[in-house]
């Protein structure tokens, strides 16, 4: 269900490093609360994610910007993006670093 996979990343790192989420459907969807349950009830109620907002105005959304990203992205990479899942993801971490919000490197 929503916010399972995240929950598993979590678990999977148990502590050893960061892990940072990039939920593309909007916090009313309940992805953050789910997986915020689901880590509960597997005995890691505080595991220090991070969620990133890539919902960029609500699930399978494809803005402008997005758009403009998924294309440059694609050409100076290589690297063919989807935009619902993956292109949201990157973009929100481009934002994130950029802004300063998430370390470079």
């Amino acid at each position: 269900g929503p916010g399972t996979t995240l929950a598993g990343l979590v678990l999977g790192a148990a502590g050893r490093h960061p892990v940072v989420g990039a939920p593309a459907a909007p916090a009313a969807h309940g992805v953050a609360a789910q997986g915020a349950a689901t880590l509960a009830e597997a005995g890691w109620a505080d595991a220090g994610y991070r969620l990133l907002d890539a919902s960029r105005g609500g699930f399978a959304r494809l803005d402008g910007r997005l758009a403009r990203f998924i294309v440059e992205f694609e050409t100076a990479s290589g690297v063919a993006l989807e935009p619902l899942y993956t292109g949201k993801l990157l973009l929100a971490l481009r934002e994130a670093v950029e802004s300063g919000a998430v370390a470079r490197g």
